[in-house]
């Protein structure tokens, strides 16, 4: 019996630490899974950040050489608009001044077909297309201008920029989908501008955020156009509010809100929106790193917070919310700017 029952404890013991050794060998594996998943989730978040910086670098490039090439020969035709205008009049009041000395002095068939009807019309007509070519001009200037603050050509990664600059070049960019098209109606873009200061920052990086989240506003509002058309609903036209203010104590942090009146998202889009290669557009229209990489630019890059307000059928709110200042001078862990 005493054999039997050293025997049983002894199985009871060997049973017991078979379990022990199974506990701790499954919450081994669990660390190790888990430090594995964020390992993935790190390298894949560096292989997103290495191929669109690589993107950027490539686009930003490109955008600056086509500004440069574009913005000499515009400037030229610009500054010389002005003299011609200039000649023009001397050469209209010339004509008006000689015109009727030349009917007294000379046969009238030795002088050109050019009656009083035609002097007077050109007089009138060619200052408007004057004007028309300066403001053509005008306009091509404004957007070489967005394109260079766009790319930020010739200056240092992080440094003091104007937002507003920023915003508005960005917008100068997307400024051809906000336009009337064959299938959908203009977009209004409603700037609402606070007095900010200069704000410390990645300029390229936060202009790609600005692009990733008016290119998105704007293909929100065309899909909610398309789903009232299918209902035979007549479409709201589509508008984008911009609003940038300070916040925080001693206006500490800048906010810039981007609202639109699209399609909205449900809760579960909202919770996997900022989640690499998740997207809701058609295969070959979205590719499910804009918004990844938005939210790694603002929270990582800029020690920020990027919040998505939404609801179906209403529209989405973005909040981009950054230090005015510190980005440059604060410590390298970035404690001194970290919201609670």
């Amino acid at each position: 019996m005493l054999a039997r029952a050293h025997t049983h404890f002894r199985l009871y013991r060997l049973q017991q630490q078979v379990q022990r050794q199974n506990l701790e060998l499954e919450d081994k594996v669990r660390h190790r899974t888990r430090d594995l998943e964020e390992a993935l989730d790190s390298l894949r978040a560096t292989h997103l950040q290495l191929v669109q910086a690589e993107k950027m670098s490539s686009l930003g490039q490109l955008v600056a050489g086509i500004a440069h090439e574009i913005n000499n020969p515009v400037n030229f035709i610009y500054g010389n608009l002005a003299h011609v205008g200039f000649y023009m009049e001397q050469v209209l009041e010339a004509i008006a001044i000689y015109r009727p000395l030349a009917h007294r002095a000379l046969d009238s068939d030795s002088i050109p077909n050019l009656d009083e009807e035609d002097i007077g019309f050109v007089a009138k007509d060619f200052p408007k297309l004057l004007h028309s070519m300066q403001e053509g001009t005008h306009r091509i200037r404004e957007i070489v201008k967005g394109l260079r603050t766009f790319s930020r050509i010739d200056e240092s990664p992080c440094k003091a920029v104007n937002l507003h600059e920023n915003i508005d070049s960005t917008v100068v960019i997307l400024r051809s989908r906000l336009r009337e098209g064959d299938h959908f109606p203009a977009i209004d873009v409603v700037n609402n501008y606070g007095d900010l200061p200069l704000v410390e920052c990645y300029s390229g990086e936060l202009n790609q955020v600005f692009m990733n989240l008016i290119g998105n506003a704007i293909d929100a509002i065309h899909q909610r156009y398309e789903e009232q058309l299918k209902r035979q609903e007549t479409p709201a036209p589509g508008r984008i509010e911009i609003i940038t203010r300070l916040e925080g104590e001693n206006g500490g942090w800048v906010c810039v809100a981007i609202t639109d009146n699209g399609c909205g998202m449900g809760e579960a889009t909202r919770n996997k929106m900022f989640e690499p290669f998740f997207t809701t557009k058609p295969i070959g229209k979205g590719t499910g790193l804009g918004l990844a990489l938005a939210y790694s630019i603002v929270t990582k890059k800029h020690r920020g917070e990027l919040v998505c307000g939404s609801q179906v059928g209403q529209g989405t709110r973005f909040d981009v919310q950054i230090p005015a200042t510190g980005i440059i001078t604060g410590g390298q862990n970035g404690n001194e700017n970290i919201r609670n």
